[in-house]
């Protein structure tokens, strides 16, 4: 076989291989093949959140969105932030908003300590758990944060401070995706 025709065999099974299945519109019982894949996308975030155990509080697995905070009690910036933060999570938790604490103190019950002082009722995890979700990046620099979709996309990341203005940045992430999703 010569090289221009495993080239053409291998576009061809590439093309096979990637194109989208079409399937018929469901008749009264059954589900979009649009629901069906909206329910998939979440179970790998789903999935990666069963891996990991939080050592201070339960992780909402059922969020439309999350936020990595990677922090630490020994960190000024972290420390100087995490009341703020601390606060504004109620009212996250009613837009369906997670955040997650990825410790990067030496031990968790220093991570305990820092949530407990700020009275942070978030759930907290280990930098090595925190590896294992969609979309965690470790950081270079503390305190940072990284928004992701309940599917792991990531929407954003910075500096930790930009959790402050978490409403805004998922207002306008949704504002540019709404037609992805069909909310308009």
């Amino acid at each position: 076989m010569n090289t221009k025709s495993l080239l053409c065999g291998l576009l061809a099974f590439t093309l096979f291989a990637t194109a989208p299945i079409v399937t018929a519109q469901p008749t009264d019982g059954q589900e979009s093949s649009s629901k069906v894949a909206e329910k998939s996308r979440g179970s790998e975030m789903e999935q990666s959140l069963k891996k990991v155990k939080s050592f201070n509080g339960r992780i909402n697995k059922k969020a439309k969105y999350y936020i990595y905070l990677q922090s630490a009690s020994w960190c000024p910036p972290c420390r100087a932030e995490m009341p703020e933060i601390a606060k504004q999570y109620a009212a996250m938790k009613r837009h369906d908003v997670e955040i997650i604490l990825c410790s990067c103190d030496r031990s968790t019950d220093d991570a305990k300590n820092f949530l407990k002082i700020n009275k942070a009722k978030f759930p907290a995890i280990t930098q090595e758990d925190a590896a294992k979700l969609p979309g965690f990046v470790r950081a270079n620099g503390i305190p940072y944060a990284i928004f992701v979709t309940a599917d792991g996309d990531t929407i954003t990341s910075g500096h930790g401070m930009i959790v402050k203005d978490w409403k805004s940045i998922i207002e306008k992430w949704e504002a540019e995706h709404a037609s992805e999703t069909g909310e308009l």
